[in-house]
């Protein structure tokens, strides 16, 4: 085990879909990883500790909110230039993730893509993909989790998009004025190079149509830094076989638990999320497969959200069970079983129940409404 200090401002108490700011506190940190298991921990000693394990981050909010204590709040960035030369705001490729956390601040997502790459992101804005411990990908543009999904995740409340590329080329900028700073060339219309001394590490720069002007003027949108030859990718193997199928363990258990009136808890369920970040309002995220997310206050569970699907580049075709609710439903057998208590219209419905809150989510199939997505409330 080895034991790093660090003068690292990590996340701070979340309000409404923000960090609020708290006084910066010095955390002693403590970094171990199991190479046989591949199981990391990352201790912060005193307001604060995570654990990531080989598919998830779990974040311990066991003492907050109970006896006051703030949460350090993320670092500033010393510097929000990219450049092939400093990297992203300081965090270059090859660096080892924990010193790109002392840049960066503790994520507010994680999830394992495949045997050897994790994603984390920083608020909704700024991704880093890290091959086995060391940083591989840094961008703003998210390749791999669903809009759902990104949409859940609590906002960083650093302007993590005043970049500057070279200190010059910002987020839309056009063509010309990329042409007339950087050193490089496009290699399509949409995408433009630069030079590297390197073909192993890079940086490159995407555009589209500026939606505010009357032509179709191409503006700097997006960057991408580090291995540009390594389309990365999540692993189905790493989302398959995990909870689909099961969904009436947790249903079973939510629904005695409530009878009961007692909470049921995340560390209850007999599953492991492979998908974990903060939500607002002190929510934790937690995603169990390709469809299932569970939201928790603490560790209690509040709401389950059933997608169509929750990461890119995965098998999409829902055919999950929550006890008499399935993916694909038709609308009129959802109605039987919820006669006289159905509000809305259309392709969305509302269902009230003494326990629940049902939101249906209906898309059509042919000439039949079937359902598309489900999210319950746990009162």
């Amino acid at each position: 085990m080895k034991k790093l200090h660090l003068s690292i401002m990590l996340a701070a108490s979340i309000s409404q879909a923000t960090f609020a700011q708290s006084t910066l506190t010095k955390a002693e940190v403590t970094y171990e990883k199991n190479w046989r298991t591949l199981e990391h921990k990352i201790i912060l000693t005193q307001e604060f500790k995570t654990r990531i394990k080989t598919k998830s981050m779990q974040f311990d909010f066991s003492n907050w909110g109970t006896n006051g204590n703030k949460l350090p709040e993320q670092p500033e960035i010393a510097s929000y230039n990219i450049s092939l030369k400093e990297g992203v705001f300081g965090v270059k490729a090859g660096m080892k993730t924990i010193d790109a956390f002392k840049i960066l601040g503790v994520p507010t997502s994680e999830v394992a893509l495949n045997d050897s790459d994790v994603l984390y992101s920083f608020g909704r804005n700024l991704w880093l993909v890290a091959k086995n411990d060391k940083v591989h990908i840094v961008t703003n543009k998210n390749n791999w989790i669903s809009s759902t999904l990104k949409s859940l995740i609590a906002f960083d409340e650093r302007n993590l998009n005043s970049w500057k590329i070279d200190g010059h080329i910002e987020k839309r900028a056009t063509k010309q004025q990329v042409l007339e700073s950087l050193d490089g060339e496009f290699i399509d219309d949409a995408k433009f190079r630069l030079n590297a001394d390197s073909n192993d590490i890079g940086l490159e720069i995407e555009f589209v149509k500026d939606s505010f002007s009357k032509g179709a003027m191409l503006i700097v949108n997006e960057f991408r830094y580090g291995n540009l030859t390594d389309n990365v990718s999540m692993d189905a193997n790493y989302i398959n076989d995990n909870t689909q199928g099961r969904y009436d363990t947790i249903d079973d258990m939510i629904r005695k638990n409530t009878k009961n009136k007692e909470p049921t808890l995340i560390s209850d369920l007999p599953y492991y999320p492979i998908f974990t970040a903060y939500g607002a309002d002190k929510q934790k995220i937690y995603a169990y497969d390709n469809h299932l997310i569970l939201i928790a206050d603490d560790e209690e569970i509040k709401k389950i959200y059933i997608a169509e699907t929750l990461f890119h580049n995965t098998n999409s075709h829902a055919t999950w069970k929550l006890g008499n609710i399935y993916a694909h439903q038709a609308s009129d057998e959802i109605a039987d079983k919820f006669e006289g208590e159905v509000f809305g219209v259309d392709d969305y419905w509302e269902v009230y129940t003494d326990a629940f809150k049902y939101d249906f989510y209906f898309k059509k199939d042919n000439e039949t409404l079937v359902l598309d997505e489900l999210a319950i409330e746990i009162y």
